[in-house]
């Protein structure tokens, strides 16, 4: 059900406004059900999700097999555990996909060098084995 019967077939000047309108509805119907009661507060707004945070692209421009070995910070006396995760840290930072757009290819470049250094860490590991 809706108020649109309250005033349709009166002339301009005798319709009802809001609030009388409002009135006039629930006095209608206030055997068969009560008025609701105002609404609470609306909660505030949460606040904006923070900024996603600037990556320092100057480890981009750092393309040299040593600087990335020291990036890595690979040490003779590395475990392969620790090779391994020295190389999962490098890529959570460094990866192409998390690098912008203009970065990717350096970003490329220095993950395939970290690899290759992490690899020939891990074949001389082995490699002292046998």
């Amino acid at each position: 059900m809706n108020a649109g019967f309250v005033g349709t077939n009166s002339k301009p000047e005798q319709r009802l406004d809001g609030e009388q309108l409002h009135a006039a509805y629930y006095d209608y119907i206030s055997d068969v059900v009560a008025p609701p009661e105002k609404p609470a507060a609306l909660p505030p707004k949460p606040a904006p999700p923070p900024e996603p945070a600037t990556i320092d692209v100057s480890m981009f421009k750092r393309l040299s097999r040593e600087e990335i070995a020291k990036d890595i910070n690979l040490l003779v006396s590395d475990t392969r555990a620790e090779l391994q995760r020295k190389r999962r840290n490098f890529a959570r930072i460094n990866h192409p996909d998390r690098a912008p757009a203009e970065w990717r290819d350096a970003a490329t470049t220095r993950m395939m060098l970290a690899n290759h250094l992490v690899d020939d860490a891990l074949r001389k590991i082995r490699l002292q084995r046998h």
